[in-house]
């Protein structure tokens, strides 16, 4: 390997560092921050948790982000497993983008550049301080069009 690459690759992993720390940072200062959409959320949770299914359906709050806190929150605090849950999406937001990334770019500058571009992109950190299931659907529909350029691609 020779020293450009081992540069660029160093460059990256920096940058991938830095966007875990800058998630880290506002996962932590907004830890006890809760916004209406989050107490919709953690309401829906504990009525999935008690048993009161009917009660817990909604036509305004997704039920995505309610099932995965009753999960993480059986073995957490509800308000660690949200966050969690939070965090995490928008750890793997970058991550689903680099398939398509990868898919659809030749050239590897460019594609670190756009890998980059992704990582710090305001609302992906800005969704992280709410409690919002926006980076957990951008993963999924991420994800499905990668399914859509790869199983939709003409064989080489």
């Amino acid at each position: 390997m020779d020293l450009q690459k081992e540069l660029a690759s160093i460059w990256i992993y920096s940058l991938v560092v830095l966007f875990v720390l800058a998630i880290a940072v506002v996962v932590w200062s907004c830890f006890y921050s809760i916004n209406p959409e989050g107490l919709q959320y953690i309401g829906i949770a504990r009525l999935l948790k008690s048993g009161a299914w009917s009660e817990a359906v909604s036509g305004t709050w997704g039920p995505l982000l309610s099932w995965l806190t009753v999960v993480f929150g059986a073995a957490l605090p509800e308000l660690f497993a949200i966050r969690l849950i939070v965090a995490l999406g928008s750890l793997l937001t970058p991550f689903a983008a680099w398939f398509i990334i990868k898919a659809v770019i030749s050239s590897p500058f460019l594609r670190h550049a756009a890998l980059v571009t992704v990582m710090f992109m305001p609302i992906i950190v800005n969704s992280t301080a709410l409690i919002t299931p926006d980076t957990l659907l951008s993963i999924l529909v991420l994800l499905g069009f990668y399914c859509g350029i790869k199983f939709t691609a003409a064989p080489n």
